[in-house]
């Protein structure tokens, strides 16, 4: 009996020892699959985060090529509205340089014949001042279309207002002038020919503001817009001129094409300019820039 036992305890062990046996290589060969499918899902997590900052990177250039290309389409906008408003000028300075030369010429042909006719000298003389005078206003004029005819002819740029003004100063004596310039790095979109606006402006200071000896030239921010300030502590302008000294008409011929003609150009853009300033106080040119 015992025997029997043993053999039967035996062969239980056997037995147990083989399904161990079994069991553990099962095991160690699911082991094995696991961490081969472990490996395999690290690798494709891996692929998966590559693909993503791949994704990721092309989103982002993307985005960069859709806002440039907003940013051109603007730009594009920008410069047909520019072309249209300069399109719709182009036959101003024609008509009105024509108008002055023939009611110049009418005029010069007046007077000569009537220096031929005088019987003194001194009339004679007065007469020939006269012409001259008439001469030098036809020679304005063809400047002044000159110039104008050169509006809208290049594409408007933005442009850095300190590098602007500092060329508009480089052509003038401002020698007696101090200048307090606030700009800081402010850049706006206009026409090429915004300098020949802040040459105008500086000329006013030096001709026009008797007794000046300081202009500010600084900018502030509004809600949709930016104005810039030119101020002098000059004698300032009348209340009737203020409009005045914008029209081509103004009987000061030679201020009144110029600011006129800063006008057209600033349009281009859309920028507008005013003088507000406090009569006897000084002038203040007042130039607003659209947000944009």
């Amino acid at each position: 009996m015992i025997a029997f036992v043993a053999i039967v305890f035996i062969g239980m062990s056997f037995f147990l020892r083989r399904e161990v046996r079994r069991k553990t290589a099962e095991l160690s060969r699911q082991n094995e699959e696991l961490q081969k499918e472990i490996a395999c899902r690290k690798q494709a997590e891996s692929e998966l985060v590559s693909k993503n900052e791949e994704l990721h990177a092309a989103y982002e250039q993307l985005s960069a090529t859709g806002m440039e290309l907003r940013i051109k389409y603007q730009e594009l906008g920008r410069s047909e509205q520019a072309l249209m408003q300069a399109r719709s000028k182009l036959s101003l300075p024609n008509t009105l340089t024509f108008q002055d030369i023939q009611s110049g010429i009418f005029s010069l042909t007046g007077f000569v014949q009537l220096a031929k006719d005088a019987k003194q000298l001194d009339t004679a003389q007065a007469h020939v001042k006269k012409g001259e005078r008439i001469l030098h206003s036809l020679s304005e004029s063809l400047i002044f279309a000159r110039k104008y005819q050169n509006l809208g002819i290049q594409q408007p740029r933005w442009q850095n207002m300190n590098y602007v003004l500092l060329a508009a100063i480089s052509h003038l004596d401002f020698s007696r002038i101090r200048r307090i310039v606030e700009l800081s790095d402010l850049e706006i979109y206009a026409d090429p020919l915004l300098e020949d606006v802040f040459v105008t402006l500086m000329e006013n200071v030096l001709q026009y503001g008797t007794g000046a000896t300081e202009v500010c030239i600084r900018y502030q921010k509004n809600p949709d817009s930016i104005t810039i300030l030119i101020e002098d502590n000059g004698p300032g302008i009348t209340a009737e001129q203020k409009e005045k000294i914008f029209s081509r008409e103004n009987p000061q011929k030679g201020v009144s094409n110029s600011l006129f003609l800063a006008r057209e150009i600033l349009s281009i853009t859309n920028i507008t300019i005013v003088e507000n300033g406090e009569p006897g106080k000084g002038a203040r040119f007042e130039i607003s820039v659209p947000e944009g």
